[in-house]
């Protein structure tokens, strides 16, 4: 029997559903048929685990791309290792390069040397199939073609709506996005909204694009504690008051803002009610203050990034999720596989977890209002939460099982290799 490389590229610098996704991944490998090489950030969220994986770690940092910023916000890009500042440095000409070249070409020459400069460190590591959860407008999948990787497989974690300010709508971005996910010899979208989406917009044959739906493992998520004595140990008063929550990068895409614009109009309406937030990022000072102005910051409860969220899950009485846009997200299978009932946005593949009127309710993004009456609805109601509950607990053991995402996602690796051995 051919043992297989399997190459796994994700340039993750902290725990995220894209680390999670590979390391599920990893972890299933039979390592008689397949060994694989996790393409990686020396620091990233692996740290060990590629060795307790027995997978190859190779770090793929390549230096500085250009030495300029690129006009698009928000692009993952390779970190660079620590140099001499750029600012004042290098050849007159080269200075003058940076101050006349149009931003535009800058962006794309960093481009193109970042495709080059990751090529090169691919080549050394060859694999029969390159896996990278980097994809849109990415180098990933152009530098796996250029290092002659045989099969390039991408997926498709997030929609294009995530870039929620427009930053990614230039001609520029667009062609080189549509250029790197056309370098892929197929794709896996992990919700339908997510196929359809980047279908539409990088023009990809229906045939070469899968739906393969995230999963978790349901039995990691179930009530260990009751809410009482999780409410404690969180810091949160058991006085009676309904316990809503959240889990999340504190980020603007996550929409925590109308969240809590939603806790101040219940507080306006009497509604006794505590907010729970589990999460950091770049928006935390921006939140605890509209917390403040609107006078809801000593019922917002801000836990900060918690490995553990089973135990913010046991402490609620209803979960919510207020995200602008959401490919398919592992925390509101988390919750639902605690049979908490859940109010969600109906955004990107939310539609595909949540039932509304069955589970939970779906929501209009960015609507406060409507946010607050669904809390409110739910709230007086505690016999309709207990049924929410187990259904949603049902969906998901149903429809997302880590288990099967796992093995559809292998066959899908078996079929790749078979038809290149064919080829071949």
């Amino acid at each position: 029997m051919t043992r297989h490389r399997i190459g796994f590229y994700d340039t993750s610098k902290r725990p995220s559903g894209q680390a999670r996704y590979v390391e599920s991944l990893l972890g299933a490998l039979d390592r008689h048929r397949f060994e694989p090489v996790l393409f990686g950030v020396r620091g990233g969220p692996y740290g060990a685990l590629a060795q307790d994986y027995r997978a190859r770690f190779v770090d793929v940092r390549c230096g500085p791309p250009s030495g300029m910023k690129p006009p698009v916000a928000d692009r993952t890009r390779l970190p660079a290792r620590r140099v001499k500042s750029r600012e004042g440095g290098g050849t007159l000409l080269k200075r003058i390069t940076r101050i006349m070249l149009p931003e535009g070409l800058k962006y794309r020459l960093g481009f193109e040397k970042d495709v080059r400069c990751l090529a090169a460190i691919l080549h050394r590591y060859p694999v029969d199939l390159f896996h990278t959860s980097n994809t849109g407008c990415e180098e990933a999948p152009l530098a796996a073609r250029r290092a002659g990787y045989p099969i390039i497989l991408g997926t498709f974690h997030v929609l294009p709506c995530v870039d929620i300010h427009r930053r990614r709508d230039s001609t520029l971005h667009r062609r080189l996005e549509r250029r790197s996910n056309q370098a892929l010899d197929f794709a896996i979208a992990v919700s339908d909204a997510a196929r359809s989406a980047w279908m539409a917009r990088s023009d990809i044959d229906p045939d070469r694009v899968l739906t393969i739906r995230n999963g978790i493992e349901p039995d990691r998520f179930c009530r260990r504690s009751s809410r009482r004595e999780a409410r404690a140990r969180l810091g949160i008063p058991d006085d009676g008051s309904l316990v809503i929550g959240s889990v999340g990068n504190l980020r603007p895409v996550k929409g925590f803002e109308y969240l809590i614009k939603a806790l101040a109009i219940l507080r306006a309406n009497r509604v006794n009610v505590h907010l729970v937030l589990a999460g950091d990022g770049p928006e935390a000072g921006r939140l605890r203050a509209l917390a403040h102005r609107t006078g809801a910051l000593s019922r917002v409860h801000f836990l900060g990034f918690r490995k553990d969220v089973q135990e913010v899950f046991d402490a609620l009485d209803l979960f919510v999720l207020s995200s602008l846009s959401e490919s398919l997200s592992y925390v509101l299978q988390e919750a639902m596989a605690t049979e908490l009932p859940c109010i969600a946005t109906d955004v990107g593949g939310v539609g595909e977890v949540v039932v509304s009127g069955e589970t939970g309710y779906l929501i209009p993004p960015r609507n406060a209002e409507v946010l607050a009456d669904a809390i409110a609805e739910l709230g007086k109601a505690p016999l309709l939460r207990e049924q929410m509950g187990r259904a949603g607990r049902e969906r998901v053991l149903r429809y997302f099982n880590e288990a099967d995402m796992v093995r559809r996602t292998i066959e899908v690796y078996e079929s790749l290799l078979a038809q290149d051995d064919h080829d071949a």
